[in-house]
């Protein structure tokens, strides 16, 4: 569970830690997709929404509304206020739960892996991800490009991943770093990379108050235009969804004022680059 591998070996069985599988998502890349969503990340992002998917993060969700302070904790919560984050599951059981939905699918939809950061373990993402293939299904990946990996992976996942969407947090680096914990020459190296094996991908550009400027328009602009195979941005307004989650792991939420942002501003920012020809959207149901 949480501090875990995301892949571990029980009764011989290698399996993957998995905090969420949600079915008929419209958000996590194109069409309608399952997104299965990976424990593990290496950042520490203040505003994450999925802050059950850190590396360090408590391993029981606590619903007070269902607590009867009965004291039985111990033997298990006869009224399901304490329950896991995350269980362990075999690569088949989450094809077979992702294959389910494929009627669903039909042309543009299919699976996302999300989490977290999926890609913390490539070699684990890149089976499961040659597992969806064999099945028949469109992968997709949402990634923050805080991974590493060698040549001949990045070869292997340029043949079953069929769109990456590449979370830009922001692009100055001290700021980044300071925020999440990001190094933004990583970050780039791994977009890059992608970008000269002809993965498709979609940058996901996090809006926040304190960056959405001109010189972070100028950057993502000037971004976009040494991709060879980037159809377009999505804009992620800050929304402070992970309070919630925060307090059922019995962790502080601690909002900073900087990160609000207004949908003037928003709107504002979208138009700097669709100036530049840059095909923009914004994403109402952030996901940051």
């Amino acid at each position: 569970m949480a501090g875990h591998d995301t892949r571990t070996e029980l009764a011989g069985v290698m399996t993957m830690i998995v905090t969420d599988i949600q079915r008929f998502s419209i958000h996590d890349g194109p069409g309608v997709r399952t997104t299965v969503f990976l424990h593990g990340c290496p950042l520490r992002c203040g505003w994450c929404h999925n802050p059950e998917t850190a590396n360090n993060a408590p391993p029981f969700w606590y619903d007070k509304k269902k607590c009867l302070h009965c004291s039985m904790c111990a033997d298990g919560c006869p009224a399901g206020a304490i329950t896991p984050v995350s269980q362990h599951m075999p690569i088949d059981k989450i094809v077979e739960i992702v294959c389910r939905d494929k009627a669903f699918y039909r042309e543009d939809g299919g699976v996302t892996l999300s989490g977290g950061e999926p890609l913390m373990r490539f070699s684990d993402a890149l089976e499961l991800l040659q597992a969806l293939k064999v099945a028949g299904v469109h992968t997709c990946v949402e990634t923050s490009g805080a991974f590493a990996a060698t040549e001949e992976q990045l070869g292997a996942f340029a043949k079953v991943c069929d769109l990456v969407l590449f979370d830009v947090k922001d692009t100055d680096k001290s700021r980044l770093f300071r925020n999440t914990g990001a190094v933004l020459a990583d970050v780039l190296t791994n977009l890059r990379m992608l970008d000269e094996r002809a993965v498709p991908t979609r940058i996901r550009a996090v809006l926040l108050g304190m960056n959405t400027n001109d010189t972070h328009a100028g950057k993502l602009a000037a971004m976009y235009r040494t991709l060879h195979h980037c159809n377009g941005i999505d804009l992620l307004p800050y929304h402070p969804y992970g309070g919630g989650k925060a307090a059922r792991l019995g962790l502080v939420y601690e909002e900073d004022a900087s990160w609000h942002v207004t949908a003037q501003a928003v709107e504002a920012f979208a138009a700097k680059l669709e100036a530049n020809d840059i095909p923009v959207h914004i994403q109402q149901r952030q996901h940051i």
